[in-house]
């Protein structure tokens, strides 16, 4: 199989970005080959080239203006530039890694002849714009994250045949337990005996930090260390300035620390005793769930979203309603101990990954989907 990936900046600022690194890399690993199609430079080139029999730059994906004669003509340009270098090769789709490029995903693929298949890791937006509405329809098969997020495609109007769903996975391989935990406390400063909440993730509104730091001065004890790490959103360059005055009127400024993005967080999940997702939108997934827990650290989260899929079973108590500062801290005052009053529950957490998130099983589903389109699609249509 031969894939044709979109992908407009291939680097680690989110999740979505990293899940479809993985994927090529594995898929690469199984023999297939990969053609990178990209419009902007990112910190992740260098891994794509190890992975990628060929790497195509053009000029753009979208048309930004609806009557910017110059926009729609760099957008013809890029098409002809992608449909003049992509190698001519059997078994070829296109795979696009966001609805904001199925546009140009499914032109591209109409022109070579090719299906096309878009990957959804994300909601849909009200109002949904033209370019994406026109190029999903165009889309042969559509991949959601959850089902939560096939549901909200549905109810924005497009055909259940075309949805799937294929859970993200984390590799178990690079998200392990920590061998010594002292080590990994050590390596940010942790004074001994201190319980340690951890959140990783962009400093955006969505994520509903104010609720954790509310719930977190709640807790009343200064052996509580809250390590945060990410940095704000480009629309949102004064968020993390509100959080911290926040922690200044809450008095709990000196029980945290900002540690900035980290492009590894094993270390940080390692060295805490819970992690925190108090999410306010709908998350689609929750990719730091799921690396929490194959780290062997339980995590709380907001009941929104895609997230209720993934804490099932004995893990569904770790959940609680979005903006709910009281129920969280109640939650952080049940879990916290848990390494004194349940030693194996990090070890379940570990298992439920394994059984039911490892990236190699999300792969293999992914790759039948793909395999599965090859099989079915009409080249005529």
């Amino acid at each position: 199989m031969h894939l044709i990936i979109l992908e407009n900046a291939p680097s680690n600022r989110g999740g979505q970005e990293l899940s479809l690194l993985e994927v090529c890399q594995a898929l690469h690993q199984h023999g297939h080959q990969i053609t990178l199609i990209y419009s902007q430079p990112g910190n992740l080139l260098a891994q794509y080239q190890a992975c990628c029999s060929k790497m195509i730059w053009v000029s753009g994906f979208r048309v930004n203006r609806a009557d910017s004669l110059r926009s729609k003509l760099c957008s013809v340009s890029a098409l002809r530039q992608a449909m003049q270098q992509v190698p001519s090769l059997p078994n070829s789709l296109v795979y696009s890694n966001q609805p904001q490029d199925s546009l140009f995903g499914a032109l591209l693929a109409k022109l070579l002849r090719l299906p096309f298949v878009c990957h959804l890791r994300q909601p849909p937006w009200n109002p949904l714009d033209l370019q994406t509405r026109l190029g999903l329809r165009g889309a042969n098969q559509m991949i959601a994250v959850s089902e939560q997020t096939k549901a909200a495609w549905l109810s924005a109007g497009f055909a259940a045949q075309k949805l799937a769903v294929v859970h993200n996975g984390t590799n178990l391989d690079r998200f392990q337990p920590a061998t010594n935990q002292e080590k990994a406390r050590a390596r940010f400063q942790l004074p001994v005996g201190a319980k340690v909440i951890s959140y990783v993730g962009r400093l955006d509104r969505t994520k509903g930090l104010e609720t954790l730091l509310r719930a977190v001065a709640q807790l009343r004890t200064e052996s509580v260390r809250l390590l945060i790490a990410g940095k704000p959103v480009l629309q949102q360059p004064d968020y993390q300035t509100s959080l911290q005055q926040l922690a200044v009127e809450l008095n709990i400024a000196l029980q945290i620390d900002w540690l900035g993005h980290l492009d590894n967080p094993v270390a940080l999940y390692q060295a805490s005793d819970l992690t925190v997702l108090p999410s306010t939108w709908n998350e689609p997934f929750g990719r730091t769930v799921v690396e929490s827990l194959a780290c062997a650290v339980p995590v709380l989260a907001s009941r929104v979203g895609g997230i209720p899929e993934i804490l099932t079973g004995e893990l569904a108590q770790c959940l609680f309603p979005a903006k709910d500062a009281d129920a969280l801290a109640l939650k952080l005052d049940t879990f916290l101990d848990w390494r004194q009053t349940d030693p194996q529950f990090g070890q379940r957490c570990r298992q439920h990954v394994e059984a039911h998130f490892a990236l190699s099983k999300t792969v293999s589903c992914i790759e039948q989907r793909l395999l599965e389109t090859l099989a079915t699609a009409d080249p005529s249509a």
